[in-house]
């Protein structure tokens, strides 16, 4: 059976891809990247021993090669919110080098260098001349298991500053599900909070289609519901206080 490889796995959207296709028996090949957060790598290794021990789930390190076998490996998705053009690079010349189909997944939103549009643009450029496959996918806000905002104040707050969220396990959920359309696009992700009680009490800003000046996008009908995300992930930092210390 061929394997998934996801580049970032150590990534918060990342790790919970991987225990996706985990969860549907799919092996995974998880590419590590380097990070400096204490809280989040304290975070993400917890992960890392519950996930590691399904035999399925295999890791390696980046260190600015990639040594793949493509014969191994069915798609390549990569977590593009902290990636550097070096890292980018690598993963394309896999994808090219063994005719992997390509998902891209970024920001919903511009960040201030707008360097996440750029990489689209080098994804486009490369692809597209030899017809492989690749899916751009931008996603907006993550909160839910293993988050920092775990009250439902701080993710009022996080709502506030940022009214397109998304619950991670139904952003990598839907992830997987557009990635096999086996098109090559740009899809604008989003989750219709509209009638969810938490949003309806905060007053904020909900999905608007005429914003993205007629680019393809896709809404999740029936998202896991904010009190739902809040209290799951309420109950994994009391099973694991001493990761937020």
């Amino acid at each position: 059976m061929q394997s998934q490889l996801v580049f970032g796995a150590n990534e918060f959207l990342g790790l919970t891809l991987c225990e996706h296709f985990l969860q549907e028996g799919l092996p995974v090949k998880g590419i590590m990247l380097p990070k400096t957060d204490p809280v989040s790598i304290k975070i993400i290794d917890e992960r890392l021993m519950l996930t590691g021990r399904n035999a399925l789930f295999t890791t390696s390190t980046f260190d600015g090669n990639l040594e793949i076998k493509g014969d191994d490996y069915q798609t390549i998705y990569m977590i593009g919110h902290h990636i550097n053009k070096p890292q980018l690079e690598a993963a394309l010349k896999v994808s090219l080098e063994n005719n992997l189909s390509f998902v891209f997944i970024t920001n919903l939103f511009q960040d201030e260098e707008n360097e996440s549009r750029v990489f689209e643009d080098m994804i486009r450029k490369r692809l597209e001349k030899s017809q492989i496959s690749y899916s751009i996918i931008r996603v907006p806000t993550l909160f839910g298991s293993w988050s920092p905002e775990s009250s439902k104040e701080q993710v009022r707050i996080l709502v506030k500053a940022y009214p397109y969220i998304m619950v991670v396990e139904d952003a990598a959920e839907t992830i997987v599900h557009l990635s096999k359309k086996k098109k090559s696009t740009v899809i604008n992700l989003f989750a219709d909070y509209e009638k969810d009680p938490e949003i309806q009490s905060w007053d904020v800003e909900q999905f608007d289609a005429n914003r993205l000046n007629n680019e393809e996008y896709y809404v999740l009908s029936n998202p896991t519901s904010i009190k739902e995300a809040i209290t799951i992930q309420k109950e994994i930092e009391e099973r694991f206080a001493l990761l937020h210390e």
